[in-house]
This record gives C-alpha cells, sequence and structure tokens, in this order.
C-alpha cells in the first residue's frame, strides 16, 4: 500500500488512520470538509495531503480514488440525519469505488449486531433492536449488493471510540470534564464493565487487514483492549487530572426525559441500551487469521489521550 485516501480524515479513527499510515511510510490523502481543523490536526506529519471535499460529490470522490491502493472510510453524521442521509452517503461512496476499481476499507460499529448474546463473533446473528441498527443492517446489505458487482470492500466492527482528538465520543466527555477540574461526567451505570478502543490501536489493526487480499468481502470484529468499569476509568484519570470530585452519572432515563424536548437527545437516548446492557466483541477470527490484535492497557491509553488534551484545557 504506497498510496491511500481517508475519507472522513478529522474524525476520531480518521484522525488515528492517517497518523497510523504515514508513520508507516504509506502517503495518505485527508478528504475531509473542515480543512482548518485538519491542517492543525496535520501538521507535522510527513506525507500526508489535505484534500477538501465532500463525500456527496461522487465524481470529485471517485477521482481521488483512482488515486489511491486503498480508501479508509471513516465518515459519520449526526444521529438525527441518519434515516435520511446515511445510506446515500454510503451508496456514492461504493459505487465510486466500484467504477474506479479501488479497495474501500469501512469504519463501522456494533449496531447491526443482535444483543441478545454477550459475546459478538462475526456470525452472530444481523437482528438489531434498534432503528439505527435496522440502517446500519441496510449499509450491510447495500454492502454485499456493491461486492457483487466487483467492488472489493470490508467492513470492521469496533466497540466506542477512545483516543487523542476523538472529541466527539462517550468517553471523551469524563476526561474533559476531570480536566477542566469539574465533576466527572459519565453516561451509563457506572459499575458495569464496558468495552472501549483506543483509536490508534484501532487503526493499525485496520489497516494491517487493508494490506491482506483475503480479508475483502468479509467483515472483521476488532475488540478494545480490556473491560473496565466507570469506576476503573475515574479512578485512572484521578491519577492522571488530579480531580478528586464525585462523578455525576448520566442515567438512560435522564437522557430519555431530555428526549422529550430535544430530537438529538431522543436519537441518543434509543442507544443508552448498549450502556445498560453492554455487549463485547470477539477478537477470534481476527487473531486465527491475521495475526495478534494491537491491544494498549486502559491506564496507558487514557494517559495519552490526557496529555493530547491538557494544552486545550488550560
Amino acid at each position: 500500500m504506497k498510496k491511500a485516501v481517508v475519507v472522513g480524515a478529522t474524525g476520531a479513527m480518521g484522525y488515528a488512520l492517517v497518523s497510523e499510515l504515514q508513520q508507516q511510510g504509506t502517503e495518505v490523502l485527508a478528504f475531509c470538509r473542515n480543512v482548518q481543523k485538519a491542517e492543525r490536526l496535520f501538521q507535522g506529519m510527513a506525507n500526508v495531503t489535505v484534500v477538501k471535499g465532500d463525500v456527496r460529490d461522487e465524481k470529485l470522490l471517485r477521482q481521488i480514488f483512482e488515486m489511491v491502493d486503498v480508501a479508509f472510510i471513516s465518515i459519520n453524521i449526526p444521529y438525527q440525519n441518519w434515516k435520511d442521509e446515511l445510506l446515500a452517503l454510503f451508496t456514492a461512496v461504493f459505487s465510486a469505488a466500484q467504477a474506479s476499481g479501488t479497495r474501500l476499507a469501512v469504519v463501522d460499529n456494533i449496531y447491526s449486531y443482535s444483543m441478545e448474546s454477550q459475546w459478538l463473533t462475526e456470525e452472530t446473528a444481523r437482528e438489531p433492536v434498534t432503528k439505527k441498527g435496522q440502517l446500519r443492517k441496510q449499509l450491510l446489505q447495500e454492502a454485499e449488493s456493491w461486492q457483487k458487482k466487483g467492488a472489493e470492500i470490508l467492513i470492521a466492527h469496533f466497540a466506542d471510540f477512545y483516543g487523542p482528538y476523538a472529541d466527539n465520543t462517550i468517553l471523551q466527555q469524563t476526561i474533559t470534564s476531570m480536566l477542566r477540574g469539574k465533576r466527572p461526567l459519565f453516561v451509563g451505570p457506572i459499575n458495569t464493565k464496558r468495552e472501549f478502543i483506543y483509536t490508534l490501536d484501532g487503526a493499525k489493526a485496520l489497516i494491517t487487514l487493508a494490506r491482506h487480499s483475503e480479508a475483502y468481502q468479509q467483515c472483521w470484529n476488532i475488540p478494545g483492549g480490556e473491560l473496565a468499569s466507570g469506576q476503573e476509568i475515574i479512578s485512572i484519570l484521578r491519577e492522571l487530572t488530579g480531580n478528586r470530585k464525585k462523578p455525576f452519572v448520566v442515567s438512560g432515563q435522564m437522557i430519555r426525559f431530555l428526549g422529550i424536548f430535544s430530537g438529538f437527545m431522543r436519537e441518543v437516548s434509543e442507544m443508552m441500551v448498549l450502556t445498560e446492557k453492554p455487549v463485547y466483541l470477539s477478537g477470534a477470527k481476527y487473531e486465527e487469521k491475521i495475526g495478534p490484535l494491537p491491544k494498549t492497557k486502559l491506564a496507558a491509553g487514557l494517559k495519552a489521550v490526557v496529555e493530547s488534551e491538557q494544552p486545550q484545557t488550560k
């Protein structure tokens, strides 16, 4: 892989993919709408070129795809726009890939899986319990239809992200509140074990997958390094930040109440099921067919995030 494009380069996983690709010597096109943010994030990185563009511009997307070996797709939009826009955006991506002959490595979440089993493998039924899960299932079905037309696509499923510059993530709310000297905000039950993946681990695993021809036309689970409760996470952050204030737990009931007045919070409330009844990804398929998964210890990952955030919160 000599040259790649990261679509959605300024997002949580997008940043990690750009960072890891360029460290591995791959020339990277960072495709995004917010050029100023991208230039700030990627300043000083070798072999990174920022490209302004919108996924909706299929002609431009195809031109960019024709320039690279692999396109990493890490796009997302606000929950409230999923119903009207999500499938259309990915259809444009799949169409451009099929036309250009470029391989796609797609970042996906776990919403399409059935939540009946606590541990999810790639064989777990696609029986989602939420509206957003249904949309993600439709996205996978759309990908399958384009694969049959000749597009080479691999789908990687991830747990909740945390990592440097992963601003719009659940765990980032906890980190930022503690760095600012406020009561730590924690979304969901504080004593329940949850799974979070360090974005740089996820990026390394996905890049490795993208280098294997046999990985395409398949789905892959990429789990986090360890399971941890909110109490354990806050305990680590207390040592890193010195903030020992009592945590403020944001419950599903609170979110659902706010959803009465806010369309956005109403969309968030639907996914609180994953905090109240968490599920975990099995990485057995990856480790059997590809090799060991990158797994940064939670304490080390949180330390890296705190160090990247401190200049912004002073």
